[in-house]
């Protein structure tokens, strides 16, 4: 293990040389397969998708239900009962993911271990999702920056200042939390105040300031002037500081590290989320941002991002919802039928945008058919109607879950390629770097670190 990592428990896998084969391996893995993003659930009946599905797969219906759908994404036993070319498929994705590679041992143990209680006034506004990653995040912080001798941490797209506030005032560091929101920073200080009788008893407190900004590649030079101006404030003894970001949405994770390389930032533990937002873009924008994945890999559509968003590993942990979410799924591609059969659409309009229904449009699919229609301006259909085509084609519940469920297999695959693409950005411009298991899978599935520190 290197010195300066010693937090990060690299896995032999994600070595130098091995992170290339790696990345080779989960390329050629999502070339064969990328036809299933190709897929578009709602146009189950009105573009024949079932038979783009390999003939040998689709025996599938005649040996598991939903519930055993469930449990083909959620678990890493593959039953035998499966057909052959599809158990090819559900072993190759299981082994390539991360999430697999890396559970075995991780530093999340040895990380929850010296995570302490946080002051209660401190999280009073966090659900328990969010005490979870910060609790962990801000130790890991904590002992990050003393082995590397940093004192000041830069916190990008700090929201209303969770691991800001706890990495400060609970582990002495000084924190710049910077959020282009004016909404957020306000909020945060009003925090700060209302708790400052718990905040003043914490003797090691470092210093924080919140500030509304919107970093970007052309304005690095004013986010360098606010830190060298927050460090002659809190009196700093070095001048080495730490880029950072939880849960950054979208391209804000792969801004983060593009700042990190471009800045006088001497680390970086960087949390990405909400892959939906990025776009499939020209090399060195969104994805992919190193040369060696650009090389090995072809264009990904859209829905790709879309479905890297999946957790499969977490769907047997509710099987309700997953259950739900498998109806309404159905229901988006008959209601998508009926508009066609209807002529309420032509065969080249896009299916519209429905926004937010409320939970008591899905009570059937009459209701919920009904309620589509009337937001997009169509006349009414008979209920009977309506429930009686649903009759005739309840064949395609298991059909339309069944890929849905492929698709979701795929997502943690590509989520893997996307976190290798942005440490393999990092070793190409010779920054040390790897990929940390930070928290715990089930209540936190976007549980990866990119760290990274220049020599």
């Amino acid at each position: 293990m290197t010195s300066n990592l010693q937090l990060a428990t690299e896995i032999e896998l994600l070595q130098l040389s091995d992170l290339d084969q790696y990345i080779k391996d989960l390329s050629q893995f999502l070339k064969e397969y990328s036809w299933l993003f190709n897929i578009h659930v709602i146009d189950f009946f009105t573009d024949n998708s079932w038979d783009k599905i390999p003939e040998g797969w689709r025996e599938i219906e005649n040996v598991i239900d939903l519930m055993g759908l469930i449990e083909m994404a959620s678990s890493n036993e593959i039953n035998e009962n499966y057909p052959p070319e599809l158990k090819t498929f559900l072993k190759r994705a299981k082994s390539l993911c991360l999430q697999n590679i890396y559970f075995e041992e991780t530093c999340l143990d040895k990380i929850n271990e010296r995570a302490g209680t946080m002051t209660h006034r401190l999280t009073a506004r966090m659900r328990p999702k969010k005490v979870h990653e910060v609790a962990i995040m801000s130790q890991y912080l904590s002992e990050f920056c003393k082995e590397n001798k940093i004192n000041t941490v830069v916190d990008l797209g700090s929201g209303q200042g969770y691991l800001s506030r706890i990495t400060s005032l609970e582990h002495g560091l000084n924190v710049l939390a910077v959020d282009s929101n004016a909404h957020n920073t306000k909020v945060s200080q009003d925090i700060e105040a209302r708790a400052y009788r718990s905040i003043r008893k914490l003797g090691n407190a470092g210093k924080i300031l919140h500030t509304t900004l919107n970093i970007q590649q052309d304005n690095l030079d004013e986010l360098q002037d606010v830190i060298d101006n927050f460090q002659k404030d809190c009196e700093a003894e070095t001048h080495d500081w730490l880029l950072c970001g939880l849960h950054t949405c979208g391209n804000l994770a792969v801004n983060t590290l593009k700042m990190f390389l471009n800045s006088q930032a001497k680390g970086c533990v960087s949390v990405g989320c909400c892959y939906n937002f990025l776009e499939p873009t020209p090399y060195g924008q969104d994805f992919p941002i190193s040369k060696f994945v650009y090389d090995e890999m072809l264009e990904l559509p859209k829905l790709a991002f879309r479905a890297a968003c999946q957790t499969p590993f977490n769907w047997m942990a509710d099987t309700e919802l997953t259950s739900d979410f498998y109806r309404k799924h159905f229901y988006r591609a008959l209601i998508h039928k009926v508009m066609m059969d209807k002529q309420f659409l032509k065969p080249e309009d896009p299916f519209p945008v429905m926004g937010r229904l409320l939970k008591p449009a899905f009570e059937n699919f009459a209701t919920y058919a009904n309620t589509c229609l009337k937001q997009t301006k169509n006349p009414a259909v008979d209920s009977e109607e309506l429930l009686q085509l649903e009759k005739d084609n309840a064949h395609g519940k298991f059909r339309i879950a069944f890929m849905w469920t492929l698709q979701g297999i795929l997502a943690p695959v590509f989520e893997s390629l996307i976190l290798a693409d942005r440490l393999k950005y990092l070793h190409e411009s010779n920054v040390r770097a790897t990929i940390v298991p930070l928290f715990d899978l089930a209540k936190s599935p976007r549980c990866f670190g990119i760290v990274g520190v220049k020599n």
